[in-house]
């Protein structure tokens, strides 16, 4: 695998020699060692980059400049790896990192979706960086990001819708607009459909969206969310992360929506669920626990016969 490539490579020591070599006159010598070091910067074993170090900035930045793509990708990799605290995040904002990223939203796809997982990792929860970038070039960069989720690519709309959750949750007075929220929801949920990561994911991006949130969830009530996600469970088998994240996302939206609560449990669903108490899998029992303790808050519906496999899952 991935971690397996990469902790060879650490153990040659020759990511130092890789990362010299960055600089090498030959175009295809550039390309193989950019490609090497993208798959160690992909891996958990990659080495800390510290780009609080005005050297490792400005390398950074050269990286971001380079007409190689496969440079500019490595270098997304890098911060999307390295960006780990709020000093590092200012650090980057204050170098220009996100400019930088945007004005590479034009390359290829994979560039793209590079540079759309950074710009995530430098704004998630940082309320200085998010309002900085909302407002760079009067908005420009924001509706570039938004215009991605309509992209093509499956991928990209999910990485983007991500990107505009982490910039709302960081600094919701910079994100508004009720509309593009909705957007994101029905975005989504016809992610959810797509085969793989992208579809697994995205049920975790819609409970992050609206977690906490009374205002999104009536929103995606009336998108009929819990429908969507209910027949997405009942025409799928529980053996996958899917059938997990669907459950996570039907007990946020039945935390505080008691008409979620009612259509969920007067559906084939609600079976499905206590089943999945019972579940092999630790995960579904968790999520199925999840959406019954969520459920269990209307007083409109009595859940004595999920009481038994809820209390065997408690430790002893």
């Amino acid at each position: 695998g991935v971690d397996d490539g990469a902790r060879a490579v650490l153990a040659a020591g020759a990511v130092g020699h890789l990362t010299r070599l960055l600089a090498h006159p030959d175009d295809k010598v550039v390309d193989a060692c950019a490609r090497a070091l993208r798959m160690i910067y992909q891996s958990k074993q990659a080495p800390t980059f510290d780009v609080n170090n005005e050297k490792n900035m400005d390398f950074l930045l050269s990286l971001l400049d380079s007409e190689n793509e496969n440079v500019t990708e490595l270098a997304a990799n890098i911060i999307s790896y390295s960006c780990n605290s709020n000093t590092e995040q200012l650090a980057l904002c204050g170098a220009g990192v996100p400019q930088k990223l945007v004005s590479l939203f034009g390359g290829s796809m994979n560039l793209r979706d590079a540079c759309l997982e950074s710009m995530t990792a430098v704004i998630r929860n940082n309320w200085e960086v998010a309002s900085r970038f909302a407002s760079m070039d009067h908005g420009k960069a924001f509706r570039s990001i938004v215009a991605l989720i309509h992209d093509r690519s499956p991928r990209t709309r999910l990485l983007a819708c991500l990107c505009l959750i982490a910039l709302g949750h960081a600094s919701p007075c910079h994100f508004p607009d009720r509309q593009i929220k909705t957007k994101l929801i029905l975005v989504l949920l016809e992610l959810i459909e797509e085969p793989g990561h992208v579809g697994d994911e995205a049920p975790l991006a819609l409970t992050t969206l609206i977690k906490d949130s009374v205002e999104l969830q009536k929103q995606a009530f009336s998108t009929n969310a819990v429908a969507k996600l209910s027949n997405h469970l009942l025409a799928n088998t529980l053996e996958t992360r899917r059938a997990v994240t669907i459950l996570l996302a039907l007990a946020e939206l039945c935390s505080k929506q008691e008409e979620s609560r009612s259509q969920l449990m007067s559906g084939q669903v609600s079976t499905l669920i206590l089943d999945a108490l019972k579940h092999d899998c630790v995960d579904i029992r968790i999520a199925a626990c999840s959406c019954l303790k969520n459920i269990s808050r209307s007083s409109k519906r009595c859940l004595v016969r999920a009481a038994y496999p809820v209390i065997q899952l408690l430790p002893p």
